[in-house]
Order: structure tokens, then C-alpha cells, then sequence
């Protein structure tokens, strides 16, 4: 279809792209990041709790989700899975590699780098990450993207924990591989100033 179709649409799009790090290690504990094909015989069995946050509130959602009822069953293996991942010991420093990768984005996306970057959490409610938050870095923002015929905003980057791998749903039992959690990765999210597919694709690539 012609872009005049999606002008009197209204179509408008704003990007989140996720993208893993190839780095050696995990980005808050010493773990190999590699991922593991056949299910793992050993496994922790969780039911969450909501508790109140830095402000003293706890999460509407999260109480949403705990009003459910629902376990959540996490596959965990050895050789790339700590303490950390399974939310039993504090996390380690910020890989350096997994740093220095995305200062490096950054500059691509001709984006201002933050002063400081501080350690947020995210609050994830649907079981992927058994601490029920996201540990995440904003790095830089103010960046932009040259496309053929436009030039796309880059709002934000960040640099942020993968979460587990949804295994499988069965009723109120939701099971996690946690060979994938804690990997490096990006997240850059652009100003909805997109307004064709091809727009969108040629953002995305």
C-alpha cells in the first residue's frame, strides 16, 4: 500500500528494540551465557509475594498477579546459573565488557551518555525474573538514527538483565528456563515518528 494510506490512517510508531550482548560473562554475576536446549531435572518452585517498594507502595499490578494464585516453576543448570539468578544472594557489578559495548551503541546512535548511570529496577510482574524486578541503566538518550528519506529519534538506551525463558503455561503453573536470565542486553526505544511499515522495518534494521 502507498504511504498516503497510512497518512490518512494515522498510522504512528514508536520502536522498543531488544538486542543480547555477546560478552563473557552475565551482567551481574560471573555466569557463562549460554543457553541450554533440553529441560533440566532440577527445579525451584516459587509462589510470589507483593511487598512494598522504594516509596513504601507496593505495585497494583503486582497485587493483580499474587490475587491469582499462581506457581511458578524456574529450570535452573549449574554451569551458567548462580545465587544471583535465583534471587538468593546480592548482585556483582555491572560487567565492564557489557559497559563498554554499550557506550559504544551509544556513540552510533549519536545519543548522549548519561553523566551517571544509576542501577533501577523495573518491576516485572509476570514471574520471569524470581526477584520480580528487571535490574536496568538508562545509558544514553537524545540519539538518532539517519534512514534514506528521515532521520528517526532515538529517545532512550539502556542497558539491562534478560529474563528467564518462558518454557511452558499449564493453568495456574508457569515454568521458566533460567539459563537466559541475566544476559546483557540492549534496549533502545525511539520517538513514535514513524509512519509507514517500510519506515518501521528500515528503523528496525
Amino acid at each position: 500500500m502507498s504511504d498516503k494510506y497510512y497518512q490518512k490512517l494515522g498510522l504512528k510508531v514508536g520502536l522498543e528494540i531488544h538486542w543480547e550482548l555477546d560478552t563473557k560473562r552475565k551482567l551481574f554475576c560471573k555466569c557463562e551465557p549460554h543457553q541450554h536446549p533440553e529441560k533440566s531435572n532440577e527445579k525451584i518452585i516459587r509462589e510470589h509475594v507483593a511487598v512494598p517498594g522504594e516509596t513504601g507502595e507496593i505495585d497494583s499490578a503486582a497485587i493483580f498477579e499474587i490475587r491469582k494464585n499462581k506457581k511458578t516453576i524456574y529450570e535452573i543448570y549449574k554451569d551458567c546459573i548462580c545465587e544471583i539468578e535465583t534471587d538468593s544472594a546480592p548482585p556483582y557489578q555491572p560487567d565492564p565488557e557489557a559497559l563498554s559495548i554499550s557506550f559504544t551503541i551509544a556513540r552510533l546512535l549519536n545519543a548522549k551518555i548519561m553523566d551517571e548511570i544509576h542501577i533501577m529496577r523495573k518491576t516485572i510482574v509476570d514471574g520471569s525474573l524470581p526477584s520480580g524486578f528487571q535490574r536496568t541503566m538508562l545509558i544514553a538518550n537524545s540519539g538518532n538514527v539517519k534512514l534514506k528519506k528521515s532521520n528517526i529519534k532515538i529517545e532512550n538506551m539502556s542497558l539491562e538483565e534478560d529474563s528467564g525463558r518462558l518454557i511452558e503455561i499449564n493453568n495456574d503453573i508457569t515454568t521458566f528456563r533460567l539459563d537466559r536470565l541475566g544476559i546483557a542486553e540492549i534496549e533502545v526505544g525511539t520517538s513514535p515518528e514513524i509512519y509507514t511499515p517500510e519506515m518501521a522495518k528500515d528503523t528496525a534494521e
